[in-house]
């Protein structure tokens, strides 16, 4: 979860139009080199998490610079973009040595691994990653073979040379290479000591850091401590030269990010002298935080969080007020949430930042100490003060909890000390500076030794320096108009078909704006503008009644500094108490109801009576089928009938008339058989005579 906040504000410079037009044609130029930083950014200080596949692991505040002289609306996109520049704030080193499971380190590692040629990385080996997730090797589409390209690219955009290039590349190897260097336990004359377990790791880490092996074996084994005009060394244990180690491989990865931001506001800054500019600033700063464990960092978080939530209530307060005045609404003081208490708990005099820098500057300092001391000062029950947002742990020892505005956490104070002084070891920064490779001796130039005055160590400590980090950004918000912007994510399976609500409420409520809910609702929650207030509402008494006289007869007596009434009515708007709009809303909604049984019982009348008609002619038709249909069958029974008789009168003629050929047949055989024989006779006869005579 982030909390955005864009601010604009304006630098006036001297200039003149000649300037300005020097400036234009290298405007596409500044665009592109904005635009490419922000992936190289997100390269070197985005990494996956169980919540977010790009998480920022950083703070940033970035400064848009463009051309004040232009007027909106002069050309096709306005004043033309200048230059810009980025801060950054405590990015999150522990990453690069330690991933929880499910989760990776910084992009760019994985980038050199699969992306570059040759790379004798083997992230499944590697002491630093072989915890985290090594399975995805895709994030928002893009794999990191074509990340580590692009980011390489982008390194070539804004001014980086090839050989630098090729130089952080061989960084960041060098950097996972050194967590495979290991020591082990030794017993010296002055008791538990530690030695370089020689090897292949070492060498190879030695060499990829241009350092002697040897030198790099003693800076880390032993540590050398400085008090008046002594100088001596002292043996390191096994875990002190481990997290001396840890502290190396940090120191790198920082001051090389460090680095980038430095070539980035380099390339992207403003060129042209005197000209007068204007800024848009976009703050991405990390939001507040509360795991089963929280540490040192979480506190840093929280307590920007606490600072920017006591910026954003005012803001939110202040606002409310000049709109109550610009519009004449009679108001009394509103009680909204006020995290001082807090605030003074973390930054106050012997609060947590002042209790944790004098147990660093301690000889005996512990963690158990500071929190220890932290419960004396602020562990006795009160209503009000920083003491009422402390409650001290009573089974552990080094755990106490803090009463924030978005709920209640719960810090383990494990190693507090080492990570608010986080100095890297003189010895380990002299080693570096040494280096044969030039890159890495340009980032540890500006190291600074050591100074054993207690002023000075609390000048260095991480806390007091992002305590005036943080001051100077809210000082500089301060001169601006600020929009805040809420990031919201959905559910924690990265779904887009998912909405957990219990989860969005948990986010709505870290990200203050519950709180700035109930402030609103405090004063006046909703407001109308008059026209809006005589459209939705005039149906419920005359409509031709105005905005203020139908607000008096619906809801009785306005707000007056002498009475306190449901509304109040101002030069444009209508402003109504909690409850009030909502009881004009039920009784507006009941009377559309009303409205609407009598619409509706219309409409049914008119539907059954169409209804009625639709089948008063459907049953005249079907009623006129039906008869034609049974007239038609009668029709086609007395045919088939008719044709039956037809057929059998047919018959029977036909059998009297075969009937009587049958008889004329015979008949005529009869006499022709008759005929036959009376010839036969008569020829018979006459040939007898015939003979006779002959």
């Amino acid at each position: 979860m982030h909390l955005d906040a864009v601010v604009t504000f304006g630098f006036p410079r001297a200039g003149d139009a000649t300037a300005v037009a020097e400036a234009e044609p290298a405007a596409d130029s500044v665009e592109r080199h904005v635009l490419e930083s922000n992936p190289l950014l997100e390269s070197w200080g985005n990494a996956r998490t169980l919540r977010n596949d790009n998480s920022s692991r950083f703070g940033k505040f970035t400064q848009l610079e463009f051309d004040a002289t232009a007027r909106l609306g002069s050309g096709a996109d306005g004043p033309s973009l200048v230059g810009s520049r980025c801060r950054t704030y405590l990015l999150e080193k522990s990453r690069v040595i330690q991933q929880a499971p499910g989760e990776r380190t910084y992009h760019c590692f994985y980038g050199v691994a699969r992306g570059r040629d040759a790379s004798p990385l083997d992230l499944a080996k590697l002491h630093f990653t072989r915890e985290g997730d090594l399975d995805t090797g895709t994030i928002e589409g893009v794999k990191d073979a074509d990340r580590f390209a692009k980011t390489w690219a982008a390194l070539g955009l804004v001014g980086v040379a090839d050989g630098d290039r090729a130089s952080l590349a061989d960084l960041l190897e060098a950097t996972l290479q050194l967590g495979d260097v290991d020591v082990e336990e030794t017993t010296t004359s002055e008791g538990e000591g530690s030695e370089l377990v020689r090897g292949a790791a070492s060498e190879t880490a030695a060499a990829a850091l241009g350092v002697d092996e040897q030198d790099l074996a003693k800076a880390l084994v032993k540590r050398t401590m400085k008090a008046r005009s002594e100088v001596y060394e002292i043996a390191n244990t096994a875990q002190q030269a481990r997290d001396a180690r840890d502290a190396l491989a940090k120191e790198i990865y920082v001051r090389a990010f460090d680095w980038i931001v430095a070539a980035i506001n380099k390339a992207t800054s403003c060129t042209v002298p005197d000209l007068k500019i204007n800024v848009v600033g976009l703050l991405d700063i990390f939001g507040f935080e509360s795991f089963a464990i929280n540490r040192f960092e979480q506190l840093c978080i929280n307590y920007t969080n606490e600072k920017l939530q006591q910026k954003f209530t005012l803001d939110l307060f202040k606002t409310v007020q000049a709109e109550y005045d610009d519009e004449g609404v009679p108001w009394t003081h509103v009680a909204f949430p006020d995290n001082a208490a807090v605030l003074q708990l973390i930054e106050g005099r012997m609060g947590v930042v002042d209790v944790l820098n004098e147990e660093c500057v301690r000889p005996r300092g512990s963690d158990e100490g500071f929190v220890s001391k932290l419960g004396a000062l602020h562990g006795k029950a009160e209503e009000s003060g920083p003491a009422s947002r402390f409650v001290p742990h009573r089974m552990r020892k080094d755990q106490f909890t803090i009463k924030h505005y978005a709920g209640d956490v719960v810090y383990t104070a494990e190693r507090w000390l080492e990570r608010n002084t986080d100095a890297l070891p003189e010895d380990l920064a002299k080693v570096a500076l040494a280096s044969s490779r030039p890159l890495l001796a340009t980032l540890f130039q500006a190291q600074t030794t050591a100074v054993s005055t207690k002023s000075k160590l609390v000048k260095d400590t991480v806390c007091t320096k992002f305590k005036a980090q943080l001051g100077k950004l809210l000082e500089e918000i301060e001169r601006t108009s600020v929009q805040y912007v809420r990031c919201i994510k959905p559910n924690a399976v990265k779904s887009s078909s998912h909405y957990d609500a219990a989860m969005v409420v948990d986010q709505l409520r870290c990200a203050g704006v519950i709180e700035a809910i109930r402030v609103a609702r405090a004063g006046y929650p909703n407001k109308l503008p008059h026209s809006e207030v005589v459209r939705r509402f005039g149906l419920l008494e005359d409509g031709r009644l105005a905005h203020g006289a139908l607000c008096e007869a619906l809801l009785g007596k306005p707000a007056t500094q002498d009475y306190d009434g449901p509304f109040a009515v101002g030069a444009t708007r209508v402003y109504f108490k909690a409850g009030a709009l909502e009881g004009l809303e039920r009784r507006r909604a009941d009377a559309l109801g009303l409205r609407a049984v009598v619409v509706q019982a219309r409409w049914r009348g008119m539907a059954a009576a169409r209804s009625y008609r639709l089948c008063k002619r459907a049953v005249v038709r079907l009623a006129s089928s039906y008869r034609r249909r049974a007239a038609r069958n009668r029709f086609l029974r007395a045919k088939v009938a008719a044709i039956i008789a037809q057929s059998a009168r047919r018959g029977v003629v036909a059998a009297r008339r075969v009937e009587e050929l049958r008889k004329a047949r015979a008949a005529t055989r009869l006499v022709a058989v008759h005929r036959g024989r009376v010839a036969a006779r008569r020829y018979a006869a006459l040939r007898a005579g015939a003979v006779r005579i002959q």
